[in-house]
This record gives structure tokens, C-alpha cells and sequence, in this order.
């Protein structure tokens, strides 16, 4: 229903025999020219990879890619309030429930998408589909050479060079009306310091066991960390992801 509602093309759907309410839902949406086959229980869990398997499954056409001027909005809407464009940018992420769950939090915290590093886990990985609760058929997400004219490309923004060896406190202060280009990593300016562009920007999430690369953390404006209060050695990728969207947005509507 969710990609039907984003108005993504199916090829085929299955459905199974002992057919529910939302089965015939999606059944009410679909023209005549898509292929609909029906299927018993044991069939319909030897083609689904969960459990407990779907009433109604389907083959989509993946649609050409929003044009990425198309996405350059200047953020969206929340009551009332213009809110500045943020990206995710997803440097080696490996684990498809971790790809997944950004691309969810993308999507609720309205950040314009996704870019990722070419050795990033495929978005149309079957469990990155299913983490992403149907926010990947709404979220762009684009894979490309992490370096500064791809980033300029799809995002339209122009960040100020930085040399790791200035000082980060002069860098926030001279970057402070520019977009940011912020590296998740611990031991980082505290998360809750910062004042938040209102240009917006991108936020580098590294992989799950080594981090950001050192070309990616070369992009950043910032380096910034989320205060530990216990003794974890290190959080999720796809949680610190969660804090760091939504302390961009609280500090924006706050």
C-alpha cells in the first residue's frame, strides 16, 4: 500500500487464497495491467523471507530516481516553520537493518535523503526494505564517490574547507551561517551545544565498527559526539543517527 501510495509501478502481486481486507485493498487500487496471481499459504511462505508471511506480496519497477533539482526545496514544512534541508550521508554502512532504520529516520525527520558511500549494503536489500517500514519507496537515496563535487551535486550545497589541524572552535565560528558538514564520532563537541544552521547541511554516519573513513572525516565542518552517561563503548549507527536528526530538529523548532 505504502508503494502504491508513492505511485511506484508493480509488475506482479500475489495473493494468497485465504485473501484478507487488505488484500482486496490493494486489489481495488491496481489497473488491469498488472499481472495478479493467487497462491496458497505454503506457497506464499516459500516465497517470503519472513516468518509469518504476508497476505498480498508484489514485484515493483524501480522508478527513475527524483531528479536531485527537484529535491533542493530549502527543507519542508512543520507547522507553520520552514525547516533547513538536511541529508543523511551513509559512509560504509553495512548492516541492512542499520540502512534501513536511517532511511526511516530520514523520512520522520524530513531530511531531503540519503547518500551513500558504492560500498554501502543495496537499498533494495530485501531486510533494508523491511526495516524502512515503506519510508524507502518515499526517501531518494543516491550512492556515489563520498568527495566534495558529488556532495555539491546532489545537494546544492557549498561547505567552507576546513584543515583538521584548525582549531574546531574557530571552524564553528566562522561556519556558523554556512551549511555544515557534520561528523558523527565520539569525543566530538558536545551534541547539545551546537546552534544549528539555517542552511542546514549533511550529517556523516560511518561504519558500524570503524567509523568514517579519513576522506569522508577530511568533508567535515564539525566533529561532533553524543555525551555518554554509562559504560557502553559505542552506540548503534543507526540510533546515533535517530539523536543526532532529532537534535537537529528540537534545536530548529525549539
Amino acid at each position: 500500500m505504502e508503494a502504491l501510495q508513492c505511485d511506484w509501478r508493480p509488475l506482479l502481486v500475489v495473493i494468497s487464497t485465504d485473501s484478507s481486507q487488505e488484500a482486496r485493498e490493494v486489489l481495488s487500487r491496481l489497473n488491469r495491467e498488472v499481472m495478479v496471481r493467487t497462491a496458497s499459504f505454503s506457497e506464499m511462505e516459500r516465497i517470503s523471507r519472513l516468518k509469518s508471511p504476508p497476505s498480498v506480496m508484489a514485484s515493483f519497477e524501480v522508478p527513475e530516481r527524483i531528479k536531485f533539482q527537484e529535491r533542493r526545496s530549502g527543507g519542508i514544512q512543520h507547522q507553520g516553520q520552514q525547516l533547513a534541508p538536511w541529508w543523511i550521508v551513509a559512509d560504509r554502512i553495512q548492516d541492512p537493518g542499520n540502512l534501513g532504520t536511517m532511511i526511516r529516520i530520514a523520512d520522520w525527520f524530513g531530511f531531503e535523503g540519503l547518500i551513500c558511500s558504492p560500498d554501502t549494503v543495496d537499498c533494495f536489500n530485501a531486510k533494508v526494505i523491511q526495516a524502512s517500514m515503506g519510508s524507502l519507496f518515499r526517501v531518494p537515496v543516491h550512492y556515489t564517490d563520498l568527495n566534495p563535487a558529488a556532495l555539491f551535486r546532489l545537494t546544492g550545497m557549498k561547505f567552507p574547507e576546513y584543515s583538521l589541524a584548525i582549531n574546531e572552535q574557530v571552524a564553528h565560528d566562522d561556519a556558523q551561517d554556512g551549511p555544515w558538514a557534520v561528523a558523527t564520532m565520539p569525543g566530538g563537541m558536545d551534541l547539545n551545544r551546537p546552534q544549528f544552521p539555517k542552511l542546514g547541511g549533511i550529517l556523516l554516519v560511518g561504519n558500524e565498527s570503524q567509523g568514517l573513513s579519513q576522506n569522508v572525516l577530511e568533508l567535515a565542518t564539525h566533529r561532533v559526539g553524543i555525551p555518554s552517561f554509562g559504560s557502553a563503548e559505542s552506540l548503534n549507527a543507526a540510533v546515533a543517527t535517530g539523536i543526532f536528526a532529532n537534535a537537529i530538529r528540537q534545536a530548529e523548532v525549539s
